[in-house]
């Protein structure tokens, strides 16, 4: 039988080649990684309720505007259920596993949008997320939702404020960043966000397990491939380091039509560049691997 991770992968990869997949389903594959045990089922029941609560409400609202309907809906999400942002544990893990999201009534942007958008389809409301640069935005019609914040309207100097929070006072904004994101885009980030909270924890063979799901999705990735030779190797595992090490950097000279890397230490601030860093784990890990044979 299959290790549980990899039948999760192996799940991922069916719904998304799925074009009616439901985002809830892979929402609660992604969370069996922490809770394997986890009941769907439940987790389904709880949403359908709320979507039927909410459905009463926005049934009545017939070629009413968008903006009524959100009303009713956020009434039911955040006014009744009791639906709100994380703000004093943000980072933890609960957060970012839709199942514990609907338990417990806590979540982050990403996975309360996900509890937004099941709850408003079951209501015939249709919203789509929206992957903004450091906190995942809603869009129903014309409107920008923040679910973190109780479904409130966003303007756009809400927008440019949010991400020049996030990214300093350089960042620029552009209306393409608030088009709906596609759902594979979606699964990407909420796998991406669980791999960040894990190398946190220095769980590095859960975050492991994620960047592999990661690849799965796009074998292409070079971060991806990066990020899971720095993972094998704090792991120990020096073969799976070296090849996914050499491969990244090969790549990096290919593509900048370079000849053979030869690191130098002439980086304008003294400090290694990230070739340079990545360079020298390439040449210990050499060594590690010889001593073996």
């Amino acid at each position: 039988m299959k290790p549980r991770f990899e039948q999760i992968r192996a799940r991922l990869m069916e719904l998304l080649s799925d074009p009616d997949m439901k985002l809830t389903d892979a929402a609660l594959e992604i969370a069996r990684l922490e809770y394997p045990r986890l009941d769907a089922d439940a987790t389904r029941g709880a949403l359908a309720r709320f979507g039927d609560r909410a459905a009463a409400r926005v049934e009545k609202l017939a070629g009413a505007p968008a903006r009524d309907r959100v009303r009713e809906l956020n009434a039911v999400l955040y006014d009744e259920a009791g639906f709100e942002g994380d703000r004093l544990y943000y980072d933890d893990l609960r957060n970012s596993c839709l199942n514990a999201v609907v338990a417990r009534r806590r979540g982050i942007p990403i996975t309360l949008s996900l509890v937004y958008m099941d709850v408003a389809a079951r209501a015939g409301v249709i919203t789509q997320g929206i992957s903004f640069p450091g906190h995942f935005l809603l869009r129903c019609e014309d409107l920008i939702l923040d679910p973190f914040t109780g479904g409130v309207e966003l303007s756009e100097t809400d927008c440019r404020r949010i991400l020049t929070n996030h990214l300093g006072e350089h960042a620029v904004f552009s209306p393409e960043l608030l088009e709906p994101a596609a759902p594979r885009e979606i699964v990407e980030r909420m796998l991406t966000n669980l791999k960040r909270l894990y190398v946190r924890q220095q769980a590095f063979a859960d975050a492991r397990r994620v960047t592999d799901i990661l690849l799965a999705l796009d074998p292409a990735s070079q971060d991806e491939r990066r990020d899971r030779g720095l993972l094998s190797f704090h792991l120990g595992d020096m073969n799976g380091a070296l090849r996914d090490l050499e491969t990244y950097l090969e790549h990096q000279r290919l593509t900048a039509s370079l000849p053979t890397f030869q690191p130098s230490n002439d980086s304008e601030d003294g400090e290694p560049s990230e070739a340079e860093r990545l360079w020298e784990h390439v040449k210990t890990l050499r060594r590690r691997v010889a001593s073996f044979n």
